[in-house]
């Protein structure tokens, strides 16, 4: 359900990492969660493969647009980098809704991104796929409520 993120609202931001191994499968599972249950998805690694000429800021100001643009963004701790958590941080301070997926948890991340997670309600955290489709099953009618009003 990729889209031309100048004419979408997303349903979800997926801030997770893209380097590590593991890392590609891992988030194409996410998508292809988040798709079967109707939500569209601003993922970074697809939404800029294959765009090598796009300049760190226009990177930058993509991935802010989609954040503005999303009702959810999803934490994806394992593997972050530190822009994951300069998202997170945006998408707090506009008041998204956080969803956490994490399989390894959040421990020896540091003290803010620990406190972060354990503030997250148990209902939004998710430690495996089946997890995941539970947590977005709960948020679809919310994220079809917030995108209509726009």
């Amino acid at each position: 359900m990729r889209r031309n993120s100048s004419s979408l609202r997303w349903d979800l931001f997926l801030g997770a990492g893209l380097r590590q191994p593991g890392c590609e499968k891992r988030n194409s599972e996410l998508i292809e969660v988040a798709e079967s249950v109707g939500l569209t998805i601003f993922a970074p690694g697809r939404e800029t493969r294959g765009a090598a000429d796009l300049s760190p800021t226009e990177i930058f100001c993509q991935n802010r647009r989609a954040i503005e643009e999303a009702c959810v963004f999803v934490l994806v701790p394992d593997d972050a980098g530190i822009g994951v958590y300069y998202e997170l941080g945006l998408a707090d301070a506009l008041g998204k809704i956080i969803v956490g997926f994490s399989l390894s948890g959040v421990s020896g991340l540091g003290k803010v991104i620990e406190g972060r997670w354990e503030l997250l309600p148990a209902n939004r955290r998710a430690a495996g796929i089946n997890d995941f489709r539970t947590v977005l099953l709960s948020l679809r009618s919310t994220c079809t409520k917030i995108r209509n009003e726009r």
